[in-house]
């Protein structure tokens, strides 16, 4: 009803279109895949936008941060130390178990895809190194890569990437 007297009112005013076929030809244009691809894409260039200013930030002005939180609690000044150093610990030895753990299973993959004659094994050993540092995900990105590379070679060097990777990631 409203469609036709909208029609209806643009003819009068000597514009000759017929809305149902405008309406056919968008309801046959599907928006929601590419507007999803753009908007998850700007989304995840704002956040790395938004952790590097930040990081840079808390690089350059962190000590005074730090001033200024203490100063809002004056009368429990020993406790915000406290807490500040465990928190700062506890990041410390994270980061430094992570680029350990990653380093160590870049090299154990890279020898052990050498020994076993995958090739680019160097190359898959440092993919892991790095996909290593995601959570979670990381880890069986790079088996993945690592056991995709060696079943184009053969299945049976596939099979042996697969029960490799999966004792490097038990040792993990």
């Amino acid at each position: 009803e409203l469609i036709t007297r909208l029609q209806d009112l643009l003819h009068s005013w000597g514009i000759p279109i017929n809305l149902s076929d405008v309406g056919s030809t968008f309801r046959q244009f599907n928006v929601g895949a590419p507007l999803g691809l753009v908007t998850g894409l700007v989304g995840s260039i704002v956040s790395i936008v938004l952790v590097v200013v930040i990081s840079v930030y808390l690089l350059i002005e962190g000590r005074a941060v730090i001033a200024t939180l203490r100063r809002l609690f004056p009368a429990h000044t020993r406790m915000f130390d406290f807490m500040v150093l465990a928190a700062g610990s506890t990041a410390d030895a994270y980061v430094r178990g992570q680029v350990l753990m990653s380093l160590l299973i870049g090299v154990y993959t890279a020898l052990t895809m050498a020994a076993l004659g995958v090739h680019f094994a160097v190359v898959l050993g440092v993919a892991a190194a790095i996909l290593e540092l995601v959570p979670l995900v990381g880890a069986v990105i790079a088996m993945a890569l690592a056991v995709g590379v060696a079943f184009i070679q053969s299945p049976g060097l596939g099979i042996a990437a697969v029960v490799v990777g999966l004792i490097g990631h038990g040792l993990e």
